[in-house]
């Protein structure tokens, strides 16, 4: 297993989703509904955990660079989610450009420390 990998890619999403989540201006993700795991920090850990795998195992399956990986993975999620948002009227263009650039930053980050923790 690649241990170093997965752990600083973990540690790093851990980071990004600690920042864009406990800020409530931003988005106020952790105050809202019933959670399966009460503890906000605990919750954004084990959701980084678990993509620290996945991603392991999907650069793995695909043999493609860690940032090719991760650029791509973010691409597909652009598609999906903000480009159906954009067209349903859901997210509006500052919104959408604002989410596109942190996404790509974000999967850029963790691409390249992936790849320089493989090296």
């Amino acid at each position: 297993m690649n241990m170093k990998q997965i752990g600083g890619y973990t540690l790093v999403l851990f980071v990004f989703l600690y920042l864009y989540n406990v800020n409530p201006n931003v988005n106020g993700m952790l105050s809202e509904g019933t959670d399966l795991i009460a503890n906000p920090l605990a919750s954004l850990a084990v959701l980084a955990v678990v993509m620290g795998f996945f991603f392991n195992w999907l650069v793995g399956y695909t043999g493609m660079s860690g940032i090719k990986t991760a650029l791509t993975f973010q691409f597909v999620r652009i598609m999906i989610v903000d480009v159906s948002n954009v067209l349903n009227g859901g997210l509006d263009f500052i919104s959408f450009g604002i989410d596109v650039g942190f996404g790509l930053v974000v999967a850029y980050t963790l691409g390249t420390v992936y790849d320089k923790l493989a090296a």
